[in-house]
């Protein structure tokens, strides 16, 4: 739609690319906001990279470093399309996109350790946890997860690691809880005391 993919050559024109189809959608996205086509593909494209850059942002703030002393290095098959425009919002004066870039995803993907993440809800108080209940969380998503990994592949049990964690833990009237290593001595034992004796927090 906006051109930075030729339509007639994508996977070195092994795939043609149906504009019509892509046209199609984001009508109908554009018409309940009274704007034509191209500006809402335009407006959707803006809005992803100001998501990218805003994860980026906040992601190195809070590691105490500035994106702006940084060159940015794209990957993926859409990493390059996006790669400019997000640096131009955050500042970065260099953007560095490798010759297969575009298989940085796949190489990656391909290998990662397999991996899921399962969790369960639980508000209480302290005083009226009810430990067997909690015990049987675990077992049920510990069973879960064994079987979504024979779902993908069997041998994978053999290699099954589970990590446990509770977390977060808060005091009565917060609107959020803290993590583990920040919540004080009390939630530490109370983490402790939650867990059977061989499993580790």
């Amino acid at each position: 739609m906006l051109g930075f993919i030729p339509a007639d050559y994508f996977l070195g024109g092994e795939i043609a690319l149906r504009e019509d189809l892509s046209s199609e959608s984001i009508r109908r996205v554009a018409e309940p906001l009274g704007l034509d086509v191209p500006t809402t593909a335009f407006a959707i494209f803006n809005t992803v990279n100001s998501v990218m850059a805003d994860k980026m942002t906040e992601i190195s703030t809070k590691r105490g470093y500035d994106v702006r002393d940084f060159a940015l290095v794209v990957g993926g098959g859409a990493g390059p399309v996006h790669g400019a425009h997000v640096a131009e919002q955050l500042g970065i004066p260099t953007v560095i996109i490798p010759r297969y870039a575009a298989e940085y995803s796949a190489f990656g993907m391909l290998n990662m350790d397999v991996g899921r993440d399962f969790a369960r809800s639980v508000i209480s108080r302290r005083t009226l946890l009810d430990l067997a209940r909690l015990n049987a969380l675990y077992d049920d998503m510990e069973k879960e997860a064994r079987q979504t990994l024979v779902d993908i592949s069997e041998w994978l049990t053999h290699y099954l690691e589970v990590p446990w964690s509770v977390e977060p833990l808060g005091y009565a009237g917060k609107t959020y809880g803290g993590f583990l290593d920040e919540t004080g001595p009390d939630a530490v034992q109370l983490t402790l005391s939650l867990l059977p004796l061989d499993r580790k927090c």
